[in-house]
């Protein structure tokens, strides 16, 4: 099912790819049902890959969230072997992909590109516009004033162009209306105009040089037909072409391929560089040198002494020799050194493209060679992203697995694409350049698959919540279970007292000019921050509110416990006491103020946790005296005739 719905957006991709070149062309159905049928062929290997990601992370994901996952691995079965008969699996897969590419595959792809070419090269379906000259049809510029609102196919004042004759030789046709049909081999259209004139140039039109008046030919007409060869059948290409490219070709053809355009590569090269070495050589040298591509003894002894004659020892230099020459001389031996070097620039520009057009057959065959394995890997790779990632997730269904899917889909797409861009402008290699999708996705699977073998919390969504709850002092909501059997009585004398002392520092800390909106220059120093005066006291409130909590947890009256759960969890500090108190590290926090924008971000985040802070105490203490107002409402006697020594 997931290999359904991969195939069918990678087909989808395809078609929008290439819709422009179907649709106008007059294909029936059958050619572009046959056209859409090899592309699916063509595209399996492209969404195999996906639907097995996509499979892994649904299946681990729905038997981790029914909790089959965990019973499994409770009785001793590690993922691993869990793992093991799909792994299994999936490798039967990948090589069944592979032997599918290499085989299948190929004709899928030379027959779906034969006729996307075709339809490329298609004339184009017979539609002409109003108000708009219409070049369609070959050697023709037809415009159309008007067309018939009731779809008869008349058409009103038509204006023809007929150049195909030449330019000089024009016909031009203008009727009233008419109408255009074809005949039923679809090869002639037939014009049938009405009420119109035609004029055409039997000479040659007159120029200054001859005023001699050229004839012409003027007629009119009330019915006129004119037959035009238009062939408007579709024509499909031989395959043959495309069998000889790198698409169609199996792994032994291509391998043959490659070594046959290797050998020529380096001929090319070998050739190029001594002809434009031997080039040169003529054109410095008066005299013919050996080539420096001849290593042997005798020509390269011969080389040495030519270049190390007496001649060099004169004295003479180029400098010297043109300015004994006349102004004239060295004109004609500058033009005769620029003719030469353009000479040489125009071979090696014509060597380079002849060495291109050799590269870019190596390089195809090459990265068509390597396709072949590169997605049976990725069947595997995505297996080790799916399957671990699905286990930690825990979450089944089309949802979350299809949004991680995709998202990893696109991710191997995008950088796939950039390798194989890289290796079309040569920036690097064909092996590093199609193999660097698979080198970036493998280290993720092969961390997600250790993650998950270790049953680690390190990718669990709610361990990352909790974590940016806390960094920046969101309220946690506080979950207690009452009880309907008390296992003790509560000491509400005990109770009260540290409710009044819960109270008491919860006042101290509303009055702190820290936690308020005074003293904002204070805030802007980590300092104040670090070793702030309130810091100790809202330790001292946290404890005090978690000793209320045990003491009243196991109240009977639902109010009071429903005002125990909707306190909040104090915070111990606004920030944790890294530092020891020393005056050294008072130092190096006053030095980074003053690289003020290196701390505004702390400084921030503190501000935020201090108005959160700030919030959570607001809060308990509007429920801190409900709380003690209920207290006393059914509990006073008991309060006030107990006693307890703090």
């Amino acid at each position: 099912m997931t290999f359904a719905i991969s195939w069918f957006i990678v087909l989808m991709q395809f078609l929008w790819k290439y819709v422009d070149e179907l649709v106008g062309k007059g294909l029936s159905l059958w050619i572009v049902g046959k056209i859409v049928f090899y592309a699916a062929m063509s595209l399996v290997p492209l969404a195999l890959p996906l639907g097995i990601l996509l499979a892994s992370l649904m299946f681990f994901g729905q038997i981790g969230e029914r909790l089959e996952l965990l019973a499994m691995k409770a009785s001793g079965v590690p993922l691993y072997r869990i793992m093991a008969p799909l792994f299994a699996t999936v490798t039967l897969l990948s090589v069944g992909l592979f032997y599918f590419e290499n085989t299948y595959m190929i004709t899928s792809q030379v027959r779906m590109w034969t006729l996307l070419y075709s339809a490329r090269f298609a004339k184009p379906e017979l539609e002409i516009p109003e108000r708009t000259f219409y070049n369609g049809i070959p050697g023709y510029s037809i415009y159309v004033g008007q067309r018939d609102q009731q779809h008869t196919g008349r058409m009103h004042d038509i204006m023809i162009y007929d150049h195909q004759q030449g330019n000089e030789k024009t016909r031009i046709i203008r009727a009233d209306s008419g109408r255009i049909t074809m005949d039923d081999s679809q090869q002639f259209l037939t014009w049938r105009l009405y009420e119109g004139q035609s004029f055409e140039n039997m000479g040659r039109p007159t120029t200054p040089s001859d005023p001699k008046p050229s004839a012409y030919a003027k007629e009119r007409f009330d019915y006129k037909e004119i037959v035009i060869a238009f062939d408007a059948n579709f024509k499909v290409q031989d395959e043959s072409d495309m069998r000889g490219r790198f698409i169609g070709k199996n792994l032994s053809q291509l391998n043959h391929a490659i070594d046959t355009t290797t050998r020529a590569i380096d001929s090319l090269r070998t050739m190029a560089a001594s002809q434009i070495v031997e080039l040169a050589d003529r054109q410095s040298y008066s005299y013919s040198l050996p080539s420096r591509f001849d290593t042997t003894s005798t020509a390269q002894q011969q080389r040495e002494l030519m270049l190390g004659s007496d001649t060099i020892s004169t004295g003479l230099t180029l400098d010297s020799l043109m300015r004994h020459a006349s102004v004239h001389d060295s004109l004609n031996i500058m033009r005769t050194a620029l003719s030469q070097l353009s000479m040489i620039r125009t071979e090696s520009q014509s060597r380079l493209d002849i060495d291109r057009g050799a590269y870019f057959e190596y390089r195809t065959n090459r990265q068509e060679w390597h396709k072949k394995f590169t997605f049976p890997v990725a069947c595997l790779v995505f297996f080790f992203i799916g399957a671990p990632l699905g286990a930690i997730i825990r979450k089944g269904g089309l949802g979350v697995p299809v949004l991680t899917s995709v998202a990893f889909f696109i991710t191997y797409y995008i950088i796939d694409t950039f390798g194989q861009n890289m290796i079309r402008s040569e920036k690097i290699g064909v092996v590093p350049g199609m193999w660097l999708s698979t080198l970036v996705l493998l280290p993720i699977g092969i961390v997600l698959t250790w993650q998950a073998t270790r049953d680690s919390a390190s990718l669990n969504t709610e361990a990352y919540g909790v974590f940016f709850r806390r960094l920046f002092g969101t309220a946690r909501v506080r979950k207690l279970e009452y009880q309907e059997l008390a296992l003790e009585e509560v000491n509400y004398a005990k109770a009260q007292s540290e409710l009044d002392k819960l109270l008491a520092y919860i006042d101290e800390l509303l009055a702190s000019p820290w936690l308020s909106k005074r003293f904002l220059w204070q805030r802007l120093l980590l300092e104040r921050w670090v070793y702030s005066p309130t810091e100790p006291i809202m330790g001292h409130a946290y404890q005090a509110s978690e000793d209320l909590i045990s003491e009243l947890h196991y109240t009977r009256q639902r109010m009071e416990f429903a005002k125990l759960q909707d306190l909040p969890i104090l915070s111990q500090r606004i920030i944790p006491r890294i530092l020891p108190d020393q005056a050294s590290y008072r130092w190096g926090l006053r030095l980074l103020n003053i690289v003020l924008p290196l701390s505004l971000p702390l400084i921030w985040l503190l501000d935020i946790r201090r108005r959160a802070s700030l919030r959570d105490l607001k809060t308990s203490h509007r429920l801190l005296l409900e709380l003690r107002d209920e207290i006393n409402k059914h509990h006073g006697g008991q309060t006030s005739d107990l006693t307890y020594n703090d």
